[in-house]
């Protein structure tokens, strides 16, 4: 039994070392203190949101956000903000207005205002059905934005 738990000890104490960030996480805490540093200040960093926002766009040491094969990082982060933030952002995009569309469209460079009235007038477009991939909701968007590229300012059809 004794050597069953140092064996963990070993395999799982060696994997907290080789991250860039201690026990509080990633987040602003962890570029503030770092893996060495106050990882209480860190947590308490970590909790004024930035964490949040960090792991869903994969920034702030927080980037083992899945990404698909072929995609750029921008795309592979943009796909997986829709894909965690998908009933938020259908929400979101029927109303016109909110915070994932505002993060969305900082994402891509573009006015949060015209990127959510562009969305919402087609928001049936969209959203043609319940079973669609994140895959496809990132092509309509995209389609819908006028975007071929992720680049900033990439919106070109919102005048």
């Amino acid at each position: 039994m004794k050597k069953i738990i140092m064996l963990t000890v070993l395999v799982f104490g060696s994997l907290a070392w080789s991250r860039p960030y201690g026990d509080a996480g990633c987040g602003l805490g962890s570029i503030v203190m770092g893996a060495d540093g106050s990882q209480i200040l860190a947590a308490t960093l970590n909790a004024t949101g930035f964490q949040t926002v960090g792991i869903t766009v994969g920034t702030s040491n927080c980037t083992d956000a899945p990404g698909a094969s072929g995609a750029s990082s921008e795309e592979a982060q943009i796909r997986y903000f829709i894909e965690v933030n998908r009933i938020s952002l259908a929400s979101d995009i029927s109303r016109g207005q909110g915070e994932t569309i505002d993060h969305l469209s900082a994402m891509l460079g573009c006015n949060s205002q015209k990127v959510g009235s562009t969305l919402k007038k087609n928001y049936e477009q969209i959203f043609k059905n319940d079973n669609l991939s994140t895959k496809e909701i990132e092509s309509s968007i995209f389609n819908v934005l006028g975007v071929s590229k992720v680049s900033q300012g990439s919106c070109t059809n919102l005048g």
